[in-house]
C-alpha cells in the first residue's frame, strides 16, 4: 500500500503511523545495473520499519504506460 511517496532528491523522512520520527536504518543496493536502492527506515518510538524503493530517475515507461513531466 502506498501511504506517501517522496519526490526525487527529497531529504525529508517519512512519518510513522504512531507520529514518531523515522530515521534511515540502512540503504540496500539492488543488483548491478539497477538505478534503484531500498531505504530502510525505523521509528524511534515504536520500532516500526518502512522500506522505500528510491530510483535515481523516474522511469519513462511502466507496464505500458508512458509518463512525462508536466
Amino acid at each position: 500500500m502506498f501511504e506517501r511517496l517522496l519526490e526525487p532528491g527529497c531529504t525529508e523522512s517519512p512519518a510513522c503511523q504512531c507520529g514518531g520520527e523515522m530515521n534511515v536504518e540502512a540503504i540496500e543496493t539492488l543488483p548491478h545495473g539497477s538505478d534503484a536502492a531500498i531505504r530502510v527506515y525505523r521509528c524511534d518510538q515504536c520500532q516500526r520499519e518502512m522500506r522505500l524503493t528510491v530510483w535515481a530517475a523516474p522511469p519513462a515507461q511502466i507496464n505500458g504506460h508512458i509518463f512525462s513531466e508536466a
